[in-house]
């Protein structure tokens, strides 16, 4: 009797367990959350055009590593799972909106570049196919959509790379390292077709790799530690001239450090790995969860929404109001504004989830439950 009346005692603790991780895990969203929310604030800041002629050299600064820091988000998942995502979802959850809003900017960008609607269909297919930061300048004037297929490139190569990770992994390194040294010599013919992003992919391959071997979404690296790895990292910035305000450094234009300059190279690779720890260590802040979980959570759609609502916002901006507010507060203002009515679009898109379902889809699944409100997503 005293044995069978202690045994519910197991069933008490794994209970607890589970509420323990289940806590854990909703930390680890809210956390994610807010990663998201800081770096979306950060690229949205950085396409302001008031804002960069106030501190081009900041701008530049955030061009090293803002929209890096979400393709390197996927090399926190668990090794063992890469393999388990399916391309073909892959690729209609971040290839069909990229399609449907290359085909409503260019629609948009005819009345503005002289160009006829007859030739938006040619333009659309050029930049879909390309898959390029130029390419989608050439058809949109907005480059932002390549972000879509390099997210694709990084999701397929770790399926790739994920039979690999056992033994063979400083095998994988080394020839991850050594593409990643390479890709910066690229011609700029091959710079303007890339397909699934994949010189991006081959580019954050190794730095994704090195994130995901350290374990760094789960170690918490201590203070000092931090610090010292930004001292270093901005140093070697400073130092090799990593900064360059005319003309600075985009990954998504494929403008990159090389072998040629390894020290850029190295300067580079330590400035985003430094901010994405930084970044992840600050959204574990509960006042900065709170602050910026709401924009990460639709941190998808304000990315292909705000840069045509924020030029939009400067198009009927007086031109006498943004003269005498200058560069700092006209900034503050476009910025709010760009972020407000963004997130606005996206809460209104996500009210009506066939509508959400049909631009931001989750897999294949998703365009078989359109107009059925019963299933889920």
């Amino acid at each position: 009797m005293a044995y069978s009346a202690a045994r519910p005692t197991p069933e008490v603790i794994d209970a607890q367990k589970s509420q323990q991780e289940t806590h854990a895990a909703m930390l680890e969203s809210a956390s994610g959350d807010a990663f998201k929310g800081i770096c979306i604030f950060l690229i949205i800041f950085g396409h302001n055009k008031s804002l960069e002629y106030a501190s081009p050299e900041f701008r530049a600064f955030l061009y090293l590593f803002h929209v890096a820091m979400f393709l390197y988000l996927p090399f926190l998942r668990p090794w063992q799972t890469w393999g388990q995502a399916k391309p073909f979802d892959l690729i209609v959850r971040y290839g069909w909106p990229c399609v449907v809003f290359t085909l409503v900017y260019s629609l948009i960008f005819v009345k503005f570049s002289g160009r006829t609607l007859i030739e938006v269909p040619m333009l659309v297919a050029e930049a879909v196919l390309a898959m390029s930061a130029r390419g989608f300048d050439h058809a949109t004037g907005l480059q932002l959509l390549w972000f879509l297929p390099a997210l694709i490139g990084v999701r397929l190569v770790m399926i790739v790379v994920a039979p690999l990770a056992g033994a063979q992994l400083w095998p994988v390194l080394a020839v991850a390292a050594l593409v990643h040294s390479l890709v910066g010599l690229l011609p700029e013919s091959l710079k303007y077709v890339t397909p699934f992003g994949w010189p991006i992919a081959a580019l954050l391959l190794f730095p994704g790799m090195v994130i995901a071997f350290l374990d760094l979404g789960r170690r918490r690296m201590p203070a000092w530690m931090l610090i010292g790895l930004g001292a270093i990292a901005l140093t070697l910035m400073l130092a090799t001239g990593l900064i360059n305000r005319g003309h600075p450094l985009n990954v998504g234009m494929i403008f990159v450090p090389s072998i040629a300059t390894p020290l850029k190279l190295i300067a580079l690779d330590l400035i985003q790995i430094w901010a994405f720890v930084t970044l992840l260590a600050v959204s574990r802040l509960l006042p900065v969860q709170r602050l910026f979980g709401g924009l990460g959570r639709m941190s998808f759609e304000l990315f292909v929404l705000h840069q045509p609502i924020y030029i939009g916002i400067r198009a009927i901006s007086p031109a006498v109001l943004v003269t005498s507010w200058g560069p700092w507060a006209t900034g503050a203002v476009t910025l709010a504004l760009t972020i407000v009515i963004a997130a606005g679009v996206a809460v209104a898109i996500r009210s009506v989830p066939p509508v959400h379902r049909l631009l931001f889809p989750a897999g294949v699944g998703s365009f078989g439950r359109l107009w059925n409100p019963r299933l889920q997503q």
